[in-house]
């Protein structure tokens, strides 16, 4: 509904213009809960949003359109003037993951620099009493990441519970409450994650990185055990209470954080009594087997005697190549493969699609055409110069079906020849470009009656006996295979496949051409290689400066 770019909003909000504010708020909270869906089409939630006047979808997904939406150079005036700035900045920082553009490597001084921002328009609303900040989250909005607790009404509000609600759920004070807690508190830095109220207390910080250290976000953790190694570094006495909440961390999921945790268990070992180190030697049983020679080396006979054997890593099983499913039946099956979004980063459906359009443009043309002309707005295509220099990719295709090319662009593209300074991904890009052009000048001909590229293996291979019956299939046909089509097929073939040899004697027995060539391809041993082309004036190449 939202073109091909999925910005465009404007054709869908005019056709909901009538509807009812109660279905539009209903809609626009349905979309927001889809994460993928929200981060792309923002720009339709939130007109139905104004539209409806309900409250802003304060989701993940949401946010994130909003934050890509609105960061550029008038970053501070654009969330000034946006009556959903206090509502998304607030969910923005409880996220368990921040939002990409609020994360950019730009200095403060940047205009798109989101810290800054939001520092100053917090700096704006304190001077001026309770005004567009009234969040009432800790940690949210002074420089640094800590702030006053600020309340609707304005007043700063005394913090009790330090360190308990940092074990909650992500983003999730105890009461389910959306609040940025854990992430932040043990960021703060200073003994104990605050910087207010001086040190916790060795029990309380220690109560908190149990707390912490049996989540699964790994900077949380590891930001947990950075922070119970500095005040460790400080108070060396309080090994006998932290490092047992330490040990926690044996069991998590993430070997790395196992590891941090046993060096620093290891680093002030020596601190703690008898009882204490029997305890550690008994909780390191739940490290992985990676560290158990680690675990051994610091805990000697205190870990006991029983011999878990070499480490040996076990992996899954390397998974097999799959068949690619032929294509689709019917001319409907077709096109729902055509208009599916993302069909051009996905290798194997594209591939899929393409081959199927060829197949039905050959077998019944008239009844392609008509499908394509109802499923696709043909309008943009009919612009003047917009196949001019750029595929579009398979619409470029489809449009020459539909008779939308001029027959002079297409021949152009054909005849072109590859720049040989071209970096790797245009030469890359230039085969697939290549192949579109020419099946925008062949579909629908007698000249393709099917591609002979198409995959067989889901990696992109093709088995060689399959390869072998297509180049049949045109001999019997008296097709002669398209050049770049037949080109792609060969680099594809799997030349190393058991059935190599079979397939190169049938091959030549075909008496073709095309059937020779793959016959000498295949029987080949020097397997395709890799070339280093220089130039002059690259890096490296005494012809030139070494530009």
């Amino acid at each position: 509904m939202l073109g091909w770019q999925l910005k465009d909003a404007t054709p869908v909000l005019a056709v909901l213009a009538d509807r009812d504010p109660a279905w539009l708020a209903d809609v626009a909270g349905r979309l927001a809960k889809r994460r993928n869906v929200a981060e792309t089409v923002y720009e339709l939630i939130h007109g139905l949003v104004v539209r409806s006047g309900c409250p802003v979808p304060a989701t993940d997904g949401y946010v994130l359109g909003w934050t890509r939406k609105v960061t550029d150079k008038r970053l501070p005036e654009r969330l000034r003037a946006d009556p959903q700035t206090p509502v998304l900045v607030a969910h923005a920082l409880s996220m368990g993951e921040t939002p990409d553009r609020m994360t950019w490597s730009v200095g403060p001084e940047a205009p798109t620099h989101w810290p800054t921002a939001i520092t100053t328009l917090v700096a704006e609303g304190c001077s001026t009493g309770p005004g567009w900040w009234t969040c009432a989250r800790p940690g949210c909005c002074a420089a640094g990441g800590r702030g006053p607790e600020v309340p609707a009404g304005g007043a700063a509000a005394p913090r009790a519970d330090p360190g308990g609600a940092a074990g909650t759920g992500p983003g999730l004070d105890r009461d389910g409450g959306r609040r940025p807690v854990a992430g932040r508190r043990v960021r703060a830095g200073g003994p104990g994650g605050t910087r207010r109220g001086g040190a916790l207390p060795a029990g309380a910080l220690a109560e908190m990185t149990g707390a912490v250290l049996f989540r699964t976000e790994k900077k949380l953790v590891r930001a947990q055990l950075t922070l119970v190694g500095k005040v460790l570094a400080r108070e060396r006495g309080a090994a006998g209470e932290l490092l047992p909440a330490v040990a926690e961390a044996f069991g998590h999921e993430d070997t790395g954080v196992q590891e941090r945790a046993l060096k620093l268990v290891g680093r002030y070992l020596s601190a703690v009594d008898a009882e204490v180190r029997a305890e550690l030697a008994e909780a390191a049983g739940l490290l992985g087997p990676a560290h158990r020679r680690a675990a051994v080396e610091l805990f000697g006979d205190a870990l006991g005697t029983a011999d878990a054997g070499p480490y040996e890593e076990i992996l899954p099983p390397v998974p097999g190549p799959e068949p690619v499913a032929p294509a689709a039946a019917t001319v409907g099956a077709l096109v729902e493969e055509l208009v599916a979004k993302g069909l051009m980063e996905d290798s194997v459906a594209f591939e899929r699609a393409l081959d199927g359009l060829v197949r039905h443009a050959h077998r019944d043309r008239a009844a392609v055409v008509e499908a394509v002309r109802e499923a696709f707005p043909t309008g943009v295509w009919e612009t003047p110069h917009h196949f001019t220099h750029f595929t579009h990719g398979v619409h470029v295709v489809l449009a020459s079906l539909l008779g939308l090319v001029e027959r002079s662009v297409i021949d152009g593209h054909r005849a072109e020849a590859p720049e040989r300074k071209s970096c790797s991904h245009e030469g890359l890009s230039g085969v697939l470009q290549a192949r579109l052009w020419e099946a925008a000048a062949l579909v629908g001909t007698d000249g393709l009656p099917f591609l002979l590229a198409t995959p067989t293996l889901h990696t992109g291979g093709i088995d060689p006996l399959v390869l072998v019956e297509r180049l049949r299939a045109y001999r019997d046909a008296g097709a002669e295979p398209a050049p770049v089509d037949l080109a792609q097929a060969l680099v594809r073939v799997l030349r190393a496949d058991p059935s190599a040899g079979r397939a190169a004697g049938e091959a030549a027995a075909l008496g073709t051409p095309a059937g020779l060539r793959l016959a000498a391809w295949l029987r080949d041993e020097d397997a395709l290689g890799a070339t280093v082309r220089l130039f002059p004036g690259a890096i490296g190449d005494p012809r030139g400066s070494g530009g």
